[in-house]
């Protein structure tokens, strides 16, 4: 089952969703105070053609969707609901016609209406459109090849909006301009060192933040020469990347020696300069041993701040990839499903985050959470 549950923060609201219900981490949900869930609303299901949540976002308006796998004709296929008034839409199928999904879909939203979803199947990597929120979806258009996966996309208040994915080890991108409903590839990789792998699989995979000054921030992992993965960003421009990328991967943490760096997941502000990202480190456990810990740290410019732990300081075990979802004023939710199930949420504000509280257990199953916080 696909539930949502929403929160207040000052003037704009954040969503959480999760392949669970959702348990609200404060009782008086009818008061509206800021920092507290609503109850979970159901998107689809329960049903056991529900196959994986691939994300949700707002606009600055409050319209928006969530975007995940549901299995049709025996095969797994791209769904969405879009969010009107708060309140999400019965689900419609994207992708008719094109052979099953190979990972999960991911959405972005505008103002208006607008919304881009992209996903990968056996195909190729594709985008669909909608220009506003009274015109249909457009076509697919094919951004990569066969080898393509783990697409996903962001889109600004304005409508500027970018696609970053992996293909053959390496991660590409692709430029959506305003009020185009037709996204432009760039010609060379993202990737650090090119000759490395970047990108692939769930671990590596890429993500990016689109900011209201137009400009993008892919982050990704990559394998360094020894072997281990790090945890790296560039920033986008339509027509080329930055020239320089900046490393979030930690040496040490609370006092211990840090391994690889992987999973990550960014929410930039209005102004690029500032964003959040958050990934999962692998940590010394002092016995011999390695703990899996989530992580977020605030990029100013090309430089990373001190990290911040959002995961409960699990004693062992790993923890699930982490999310985050960010206003233009940098005030957000970064969440995370903790070992044994319980799906944490910690509040970013002021420049700040808070200690994670519960929202929930997924139950025996995969929570896969996500959040998002319109912009304004």
């Amino acid at each position: 089952m696909v539930t949502a549950a929403w929160t207040t923060l000052g003037r704009g609201i954040a969503a959480a969703c999760a392949l669970a219900v959702l348990a609200p981490i404060a009782p008086a949900m009818a008061q509206r105070t800021p920092g507290a869930f609503f109850p979970g609303q159901p998107v689809d299901g329960p049903s056991v053609d529900v196959r994986a949540l691939g994300g949700v976002d707002l606009a600055r308006d409050g319209s928006g969707a969530v975007a995940y796998v549901r299995r049709d004709g025996g095969e797994d296929h791209v769904f969405v609901s879009v969010i009107g008034a708060g309140v999400p839409q019965p689900p419609l199928r994207l992708d008719g016609g094109q052979p099953a999904l190979v990972g999960r879909p991911s959405v972005a939203a505008a103002d208006g209406g607008r919304l881009a979803i992209v996903y990968a199947n056996t195909a190729g990597v594709w985008a669909i459109v909608r220009s506003a929120g009274d015109q249909p979806f457009g076509p697919p258009q094919q951004l990569g090849g066969a080898g393509g996966s783990v697409p996903v996309v962001d889109l600004a208040s304005s409508g500027t909006g970018y696609a970053v994915w992996s293909e053959n080890g390496d991660v590409r991108a692709a430029s959506l301009a305003r009020r185009q409903t037709a996204f432009s590839g760039y010609a060379t990789p993202l990737d650090a060192v090119p000759a490395r792998e970047a990108g692939t699989g769930d671990t590596l995979r890429p993500a990016v933040g689109a900011s209201a000054d137009g400009i993008g921030i892919a982050v990704w992992g990559e394998r360094d020469g020894s072997g281990a993965t790090r945890v790296v960003a560039r920033r986008l421009v339509r027509g080329a990347p930055s020239a320089v990328a900046a490393d979030a991967t930690l040496t040490t943490f609370d006092g211990r020696t840090a391994a690889s760096a992987d999973t990550p997941d960014i929410g930039v502000e209005d102004d690029s300069s500032y964003a959040w990202v958050v990934f999962r480190q692998g940590i010394d456990d002092g016995a011999g041993g390695t703990v899996v810990r989530a992580v977020a740290r605030r990029l100013r410019g090309s430089a990373f701040d001190d990290p911040v732990a959002i995961d409960g300081a699990p004693p062992s075990g790993a923890v699930g990839a982490p999310r985050v979802g960010i206003n233009g004023r940098g005030a957000g939710i970064a969440v995370v499903e903790a070992p044994g199930g319980a799906t944490l949420a910690s509040v970013i504000r002021d420049d700040a985050v808070t200690a994670p509280g519960v929202l929930g257990a997924a139950g025996g199953v995969p929570a896969i959470p996500a959040s998002v916080a319109s912009r304004r």
